[in-house]
């Protein structure tokens, strides 16, 4: 990647950079992908009839994290004994999601439930499952890869 136009050299995307940790003790591994949204915007306009408007910003925090796995990983049974403790105590349980390849990258939640189990079945390829979680606080943040040292 090295000298194109301003001869910056990020750092390359490579997954296994992703730690994606269940519980504060839990090391996910099988990970397909991994991504999170509020389900409101942040900001939006109130207008009113004259044409004027006001910028409203919406505090809600809550939102989904979902996350595929590969089928076969132990980390499926472990989003399954999650699920069942979550339906038999109302625990919820901690995700947090790092990329060392990006640093200002990082979701966050404290409070996570999973919205519903994926769907379970067999054929001749190992499927992904995706796993979605409803969580009421969610702390998402984004970036860039970082340069690597030349």
């Amino acid at each position: 990647m090295a000298g194109y136009k301003d001869k910056k050299n990020f750092q390359p995307h490579d997954l296994t950079n992703l730690v994606v940790t269940l519980n504060g003790e839990y090391t996910a591994s099988g990970i397909d992908s991994i991504a999170a949204e509020y389900d409101d915007d942040q900001f939006s306009f109130q207008s009113v009839g004259d044409g004027t408007a006001a910028p409203v910003r919406n505090p809600s925090r809550k939102g989904t994290i979902t996350l595929a796995i590969l089928e076969a990983d132990p980390t499926n049974k472990k989003l399954w004994d999650l699920h069942q403790a979550s339906i038999d105590s109302g625990t919820p349980f901690s995700i947090s999601a790092k990329d060392s390849g990006a640093p200002d990258f990082n979701i966050k939640e404290t409070y996570a439930y999973i919205q519903k189990p994926p769907t379970e079945g067999r054929s001749a390829e190992i499927a992904v499952l995706e796993w979605v979680m409803v969580v009421g606080y969610l702390d998402v943040k984004g970036g860039g890869y970082a340069l690597q040292d030349v």
